[in-house]
C-alpha cells in the first residue's frame, strides 16, 4: 500500500474507545494497540481530536497539546516494536458534539446553525444530546484549519506513519 508493505489485508479500524481520560491517551493503551500489532499489520488509531473544539464524546483522545502528544509516544513506539504500521486518524466532530463537550459550554462549531436531528442509538435506549451549533464565521476558518495542521505535526512528532483524516459526519450535512 504505496510505501507501506502489508504483510496481510487484516487492518484494525479506528474504533471510539472513550478510555483516554482528560482527552489523554493512556498507558494503558500500549497494552490494547500492542496485542493487535503484528509484523507488517496496519492499525489506525481512535478518532483523535485536532482541537478542544473538536471533541464530541467523552474520553475520547486528542493530540493537541504536548501532554497528549508524550501520552502517544510510548503507545506507538510498542506497535513499531512489534513490527506494526500505526496511522493516526484526526478528527472534528463538528455539529455532532454538544455542548458538555465545548470548553465553557459554547454551543459546537460548524460550518451551519443547523443542528443534526436526533437518532436513537443503536443499543435502541440512549438517544444523543443534540445541541444547536454555532456556525463558524468566514474569518475562524483558518483557526480550524490550523488546529488540523498542528494536530499533523503532533502525530509526526509522536510517531505515527501516516495520518487518515476522519470523514464521516460529512454526509450529514444537508
Amino acid at each position: 500500500m504505496g510505501r507501506f508493505d502489508l504483510s496481510h489485508r487484516v487492518v484494525l479500524a479506528p474504533l471510539t474507545r472513550e478510555r483516554s481520560f482528560g482527552n489523554v491517551p493512556q498507558p494503558h493503551a500500549i497494552l490494547y494497540y500492542q496485542q493487535r500489532a503484528t509484523k507488517g499489520g496496519l492499525l489506525i488509531a481512535e478518532a483523535t481530536g485536532v482541537s478542544d473544539t473538536a471533541q464530541g464524546y467523552k474520553d475520547t483522545p486528542g493530540i493537541w497539546t504536548k501532554e497528549q502528544v508524550e501520552a502517544w509516544k510510548p503507545i506507538v513506539n510498542g506497535v513499531h516494536a512489534k513490527g506494526g504500521i500505526f496511522f493516526c486518524q484526526i478528527w472534528h466532530v463538528g455539529r455532532v458534539s454538544n455542548h458538555t463537550f465545548q470548553p465553557n459550554g459554547q454551543a459546537p462549531i460548524s460550518s451551519t446553525d443547523k443542528p443534526l436531528k436526533p437518532v436513537a442509538r443503536a443499543n435502541g435506549i440512549d438517544a444523543p444530546t443534540i445541541s444547536t451549533p454555532r456556525r463558524l464565521q468566514t474569518n475562524e476558518i483558518p483557526l480550524v484549519i490550523n488546529d488540523f495542521r498542528v494536530a499533523a505535526r503532533n502525530a509526526i512528532e509522536a510517531g505515527f506513519m501516516c495520518l487518515v483524516h476522519h470523514c464521516f459526519f460529512i454526509p450529514h450535512m444537508e
